[in-house]
């Protein structure tokens, strides 16, 4: 993924590290359930469903907060999100 296109994905995410309190990064095992996407954001290819090379997610239905998320609260979040595991 492209610098810049990487930057968006952060921001629209809006996670904080715990740790350093800055932004998280994600990993090369980091994921987005296509739940934070808006349906133009994919695009049919032979039987395929695939993700538009611009597309950043949008759809976030649980609420910003400033503080630390526990691990908990974490995990309650990942199983909001059907199909994440």
């Amino acid at each position: 993924m492209d610098p810049a296109r990487r930057t968006a994905w952060v921001k629209a995410i809006g996670r904080v590290n715990v740790e350093t309190r800055g932004d998280w990064q994600p990993s090369k095992y980091s994921f987005v359930c296509s739940d934070h996407f808006l349906a133009d954001d994919f695009i049919q290819s032979n039987g395929f469903t695939l993700l538009k090379q611009h597309a950043v997610p949008s759809v976030f239905s649980f609420p910003l907060v400033s503080a630390p998320v526990s691990w908990f609260s974490h995990i309650k979040m990942l199983h909001y999100c059907k199909g994440s595991y």
